[in-house]
């Protein structure tokens, strides 16, 4: 992961990056967790993972720039979030990301990406969003990974 030491660095700050991209969702997700009766979830890109308390399922947190967070679980989940993470990965290595989502979603799986620039920028200077695609580029892209679970695209 190229930018991944600049995201070490702005994990740092106690504000940067705690979670709170999920709770928007939470409530969206919360009926997702009720109607395919899922009880355990993996938040890939959690952050430091302050809102878990907001969904009704056990939450695994996942963020390899949080140092409590960096392995990541080599499981299977009933579902997998991942709420403002996508846009912040090198396109090139977008591959790897969705190949380890879907390989852990046995049901579900969901996401919240951003299809413009960050208000924040990386301490190198660069915008915090490496990939700006339109939502067609992301649901086409995404959907090439999708085998029998429930996908959720949301964008912001």
């Amino acid at each position: 992961m190229k930018l991944l030491k600049q995201y070490q660095k702005m994990h740092q700050s106690k504000k940067n990056f705690n979670g709170r991209s999920l709770k928007p969702h939470a409530e969206k997700i919360n009926h997702y967790i009720e109607d395919l009766d899922l009880v355990t979830l993996l938040d890939y890109g959690s952050g430091k993972a302050k809102f878990h308390k907001k969904l009704n399922a056990v939450v695994t947190p996942y963020d390899p720039a949080v140092p409590e967070f960096q392995k990541l679980p080599d499981e299977d989940f009933d579902g997998v979030i991942c709420t403002d993470v996508l846009e912040h990965v090198p396109e090139d290595e977008l591959d790897d990301v969705l190949t380890q989502i879907f390989n852990r979603a046995r049901y579900f799986v969901y996401f919240s990406i951003s299809t413009k620039p960050a208000k924040k920028t990386l301490p190198n200077g660069e915008n915090a969003h490496c990939t700006i695609k339109p939502e067609g580029w992301w649901e086409e892209y995404i959907s090439e990974y999708q085998t029998s679970q429930v996908v959720s695209i949301n964008f912001d």
